[in-house]
């Protein structure tokens, strides 16, 4: 037992079986050998057969051309005797398994086995004799023989052919395996075990390396020069990245502050900013705008609606608006609008929305800038209110003084009836008598 282990140990270790690969070849040469041996083992024990067969029915027509003038002779001088003898004689052929006489109107005479298998070759020699011009049918001449020792002998030779066809390949497979194991896998596990311990700094290193290269002398040799390229692109792959890593990294600190003093400015800004998408969802906006909609959080107004906000009552006049300014691809500037407050109050804004375009110039949201006019409105209310006051006076001092005039107009025409110098230079003229 313990040699049996040291030999599969030995073996295991000349073919290299734990290869994955080796036991892969291993299995297929197994597979198609075993069925080669198999194909070119029934193909020559079937050539051999075909051959026998040959030789057995040619030994068959020997025999009937020798034994069927004398036979012939005997059954028709009626010698049964020397017809029995003869027919006796056939049977020690060995071709010959049995042997039928057939005559007309009379009993088969049978020698030989009394049985034969179902698989059986017979030649039939027909017998008849001839005289005075005139054929005299005598019978026939069955030579039987059985075919089930042949079948015996083909597979007993198909078997032993296709062992020592296997015993063959499988020294041819063993052979073929231990060249591999020398000559191809052990030079491959040494690659492999370089390329396992290669990291970057190494593929680097070899991409900078100019050392010459010794002469391939065969593939595998030619497989270790087209990793050491693929090492030194590899190389020069990394040094270019690390490269491009380093600009990237500082190109994304430059964005980083530039977006967070863009987010200062966009919260620190004396006017509401918000912008949306295509479908009027809201992406972002400063710190006044959600004060405007009741939360200090303006992360928490992303990806909601202005039917979610305190201006619902809004939202339809809204939605049109971001349409109109994504569909003409013109922006809305300083129109004017109201808006529900989070305490029911309403305030008036004055508005402005520009398309926000890709790089195909499609629109894909819109950016909307608005301030608070509420107090201006409410000024400009007031400041409507005095000025109709205002008239109102101006209007009635108006025609106080008209009045007035007529008046003075009225006291000159009565002091020039009187005979008196006229008073008052500045009056109105008067279109009727006083009364």
């Amino acid at each position: 037992m313990n040699a049996l282990t040291r030999a599969l140990a030995w073996l295991n270790l000349r073919l290299g079986l734990e290869s994955w690969v080796t036991r892969q070849l291993l299995q297929r040469a197994l597979l198609i050998g075993g069925m080669a041996s198999i194909v070119v083992s029934a193909y020559q024990s079937f050539d051999t057969y075909r051959q026998q067969q040959t030789e057995l029915r040619e030994h068959l027509d020997a025999i009937a051309n020798y034994v069927t003038p004398a036979l012939v002779e005997s059954l028709w001088a009626f010698n049964d005797a020397q017809t029995h003898t003869q027919l006796a004689g056939l049977i020690h052929e060995k071709s010959v398994s049995a042997v039928v006489l057939k005559q007309p109107d009379l009993p088969d005479q049978r020698h030989g086995r009394p049985r034969l298998s179902p698989h059986t070759l017979e030649r039939v020699v027909p017998l008849s004799h001839t005289e005075n011009g005139k054929t005299h049918p005598l019978g026939t001449l069955h030579l039987l023989h059985d075919l089930e020792e042949d079948y015996r002998q083909l597979l007993d030779h198909m078997v032993l052919s296709s062992l020592g066809n296997a015993v063959v390949i499988l020294l041819v497979i063993l052979i073929s395996l231990i060249t591999y194991h020398t000559f191809v896998q052990q030079r491959l596990a040494a690659i492999v075990a370089e390329l396992s311990h290669t990291g970057p700094q190494d593929l680097i290193a070899t991409s900078q390396d100019t050392t010459p290269r010794k002469p391939a002398r065969d593939e595998i040799d030619e497989l270790t020069h087209a990793i050491v390229q693929l090492k030194a692109k590899g190389g020069a792959a990394l040094a270019l990245l690390e490269q491009k890593n380093q600009t990237l990294q500082e190109t994304l600190d430059e964005l980083t502050q530039a977006k967070r003093l863009l987010r200062t400015v966009i919260d620190t800004a004396p006017v509401r900013i918000f912008w949306k998408d295509r479908h009027s969802r809201y992406l972002g906006c400063n710190r006044l705008f959600a004060q405007d909609a009741g939360t200090s959080s303006p992360q928490s107004l992303v990806g909601q609606t202005d039917d979610d906000m305190t201006w619902v009552a809004q939202a339809d006049l809204y939605r049109a608006d971001d349409r109109a300014v994504m569909e003409t691809l013109k922006p809305n500037i300083g129109y004017e609008e109201p808006q529900t407050r989070p305490d029911g109050g309403t305030a008036w804004l004055r508005t402005s929305k520009v398309p926000m375009l890709d790089d195909a110039g499609q629109a894909v949201g819109v950016v909307g800038v608005y301030d608070d006019i509420t107090r201006h409105k409410e000024a400009e209310r007031q400041l409507a209110e005095q000025l109709d006051e205002l008239l109102r006076w101006q209007d009635l001092m108006l025609d106080r003084e008209d009045r007035i005039l007529e008046l003075k107009g009225e006291v000159n025409v009565l002091l020039a009836r009187l005979g008196e110098p006229s008073r008052y230079d500045h009056t109105l003229p008067i279109t009727a008598p006083p009364p």
